[in-house]
């Protein structure tokens, strides 16, 4: 899932909490445990492209794994 800048997932107050053992990256400045969701759950700090890629590929990756035609 893609969001806007938001801290709904953070507070669990809209578009859901991380289920156990998901995993999310996020553009945040700050991570900490259980900070979107579940404690097992898993929160990849990312740039911007970074962020994009992985939205893109639908796994984490970095923006040289995707391909430009």
């Amino acid at each position: 899932m893609v969001s806007c800048p938001t801290c709904g997932p953070c507070l669990g107050g809209y578009m859901g909490i991380l289920a156990p053992g998901e995993r999310c990256v996020s553009t945040t400045n700050r991570n900490f445990l259980g900070r979107m969701g579940d404690k097992t759950s898993e929160v990849y700090l990312a740039g911007p492209q970074t962020a994009a890629a992985s939205a893109v590929l639908g796994h984490i990756a970095v923006p040289s794994d995707v391909e430009v035609k």
